[in-house]
């Protein structure tokens, strides 16, 4: 019983504020609207607004306080949603739109590239687009091709090559594995072999030709002879692993 009454009081609660939100926004007055929205404690303000009210305006200082308004805004022509995408491209999320000249899709990944999430059709315009704006999701890039692929370490993975927090989560964002993004990756950090899902022998004296400093503990294949003996040598393996 007691649960019931709660959530009757919190049912109830949540009506008298609901009341007094439209209450605060009755007025047709679009200056007072646009400073009661920037004075609004909560994202969800459109709803509290009557349709009628609904301007231009309006909608575009919605957006401002949050894209989730965009469930709420009846504007859906190309200049619209290219002001509301320059301000945050997560409006793609709440707008199903296929643009044909992608502007909107370009400003939209400008102002927040992991947007490139709700782009209907990713081309690889776009995808390189997403990752020159400063892309941290990778994984959001639906098909990932090497050359994307690089593209995003180039421009994302190897300006933050010292934290080492960003090692396994990283390599789990690559969908797409090669031996020369495997090797580009253990060229910024040889840790990153620990968490390379192709590792072979030939991709282990790859690395060792070119010098990269790699250590048996992130190895996970089984070696042959001559790079155990290697190893061993280099990392002063025990003796009874080259007996296995």
């Amino acid at each position: 019983m007691s649960r019931r009454l709660g959530r009757f009081f919190d049912n109830l609660k949540d009506s008298i504020e609901e009341f007094f939100d439209k209450l605060k926004f009755n007025t047709s007055n679009e200056k007072k609207l646009i400073k009661k929205i920037q004075k609004y404690k909560y994202c969800r303000v459109l709803k509290y607004i009557s349709e009628k009210n609904r301007t231009r305006n309006i909608c575009i200082e919605a957006v401002k306080k949050s894209t989730v308004n965009m469930k709420f805004i009846p504007f859906r022509d190309k200049s619209f949603l290219l002001e509301a995408a320059k301000i945050d491209g997560s409006i793609l999320e709440y707008t199903n739109i296929e643009c044909e000249d992608n502007d909107i899709y370009k400003a939209a990944l400008k102002s927040n590239p992991s947007s490139i999430k709700n782009v209907l059709t990713q081309t690889e315009e776009l995808c390189k687009e997403a990752i020159q704006n400063g892309l941290v999701d990778f994984e959001y890039i639906r098909v990932q091709t090497p050359e994307l692929v690089n593209l995003w370490i180039d421009t994302y993975v190897a300006l933050n090559s010292d934290n080492s927090f960003l090692l396994s989560y990283t390599a789990a964002k690559i969908f797409t594995w090669n031996d020369e993004i495997a090797l580009k990756l253990a060229k910024i950090n040889p840790v990153y072999l620990a968490y390379t899902p192709i590792q072979t022998p030939e991709l282990i004296r790859k690395m060792l030709e070119e010098k990269i400093n790699i250590t048996f503990n992130n190895i996970k294949i089984k070696l042959p002879d001559d790079l155990k003996l290697w190893f061993a040598a280099s990392d002063n393996i025990p003796a009874e692993y080259l007996k296995s």
